[in-house]
């Protein structure tokens, strides 16, 4: 295990509860519905990235609010143990519930999730301890949408946060969820938060689907009253160049696009160089999905997220990083849980190497490179 430099993963953590699905069968009031064992495992954005960033091999650091109860005690026990720095930011709020989903992965369909926020919901930007978090190069921040007050400030504390990162050194990382619009986190107002937060962020790595809805609204709202289900797929590769565009302007050095099956969107701005590493400036990185049989899709985006981070620890060029941060996505809908189908690094880029399970379209980029892959 790398000693030095560390990840630092910020935000959400949760305990996931993944009933076996036998069936299909749509849930609906007063059905029955048979299912298997529950796999039990961490989840949210904390534990997701961070044991997928430790499944790699890179020193990590977990830093995010659990309850004193049962649920907390669970997360605890489930993380890794051998570092103690690892979990030395793992606070426990007295008289908060641990949050936890309730996460129903049907055979071969996207997931529905049942949430608690708990402890999540407490969370703000000064229980970051930048003392402990010496020798850290990135800081990911997951999930602020589903974190009320981190939200609720308009984005002013995580901003503040990342400019202290950023002064320290660090690359600054930050993850979304899709929201509900009827809740009030759905209500919003997005593009003024972003506009505070990505002149701050180094890299924003949200799925299509999250950055349409929070980016332009009634346009997602069109398209679901059209097509319905999981847009990801659906959203053709120029609108997703014209949110990335959006992104960039708002003051991000790059915006990594999560695109479901479809793949990852990668582009950076002019100077990301500077931040990234040679060859990261002005960047157009179109990576299809690799092909695998999926057991799950809980967490995948996250591990996609870790295998980027994991790329830019180890300064490795623009296109081999995306390559490997899909490779990581497609090795997590391996298994039923978030993390546990992914490998070490050097597993991971023996399977690229030999070609792995076959790919769908060999990828492109703005260079007119192309690849086999995975």
């Amino acid at each position: 295990m790398t000693e030095t430099p560390a990840i630092a993963v910020v935000g959400h953590i949760c305990l996931d509860i993944i009933p076996t699905m036998r069936t299909n069968t749509p849930i609906e009031p007063g059905r029955l519905i048979d299912v298997g064992a529950a796999t039990i495992s961490t989840g949210g954005a904390v534990a997701n990235v961070g044991l997928a960033l430790y499944r790699l091999g890179c020193a990590t650091r977990l830093v995010a609010n659990v309850g004193d109860d049962a649920f907390g005690r669970e997360v605890r026990a489930l993380l890794p143990r051998d570092d103690p720095r690892t979990i030395e930011q793992l606070r426990e709020k007295p008289g908060v519930p641990t949050s936890y989903s309730i996460v129903i992965s049907p055979n071969g369909g996207d997931r529905t999730f049942l949430h608690c926020p708990g402890a999540n919901d407490e969370f703000v930007t000064t229980d970051v301890d930048f003392n402990v978090l010496v020798g850290c190069r990135i800081l990911h921040f997951g999930y602020p949408t589903n974190m009320k007050r981190i939200r609720e400030d308009g984005g002013d504390g995580l901003a503040q946060l990342f400019a202290e990162a950023r002064r320290r050194g660090m690359i600054t990382s930050l993850d979304t969820t899709m929201l509900d619009p009827a809740s009030a986190a759905g209500r919003a107002d997005w593009p003024a938060f972003l506009s505070r937060v990505l002149p701050e962020t180094d890299l924003f790595c949200p799925s299509v689907e999250e950055l349409m809805y929070m980016l332009d609204r009634a346009g997602w709202h069109a398209m679901r009253e059209s097509s319905g289900g999981d847009l990801s797929e659906q959203i053709e590769t120029p609108a997703v160049r014209g949110l990335a565009e959006q992104v960039l302007k708002l003051g991000a050095r790059g915006a990594m696009i999560k695109r479901g099956a479809a793949g990852v969107y990668l582009r950076t701005a002019v100077g990301a160089d500077r931040v990234f590493g040679a060859g990261w400036a002005e960047c157009e990185i179109i990576q299809p999905a690799f092909a695998v049989n999926v057991a799950g899709t809980t967490g995948a985006g996250d591990c996609t997220i870790a295998g980027v981070a994991c790329e830019l620890l180890h300064r490795s060029p623009p296109a081999a990083a995306i390559q490997f941060a899909a490779a990581c996505g497609a090795c997590s809908c391996e298994a039923l849980d978030a993390t546990s189908g992914v490998k070490p690094r050097n597993e991971i880029l023996n399977r690229i190497d030999r070609g792995g399970a076959g790919a769908r379209d060999g990828a492109t980029w703005s260079n007119g490179v192309q690849r086999n892959h995975l």
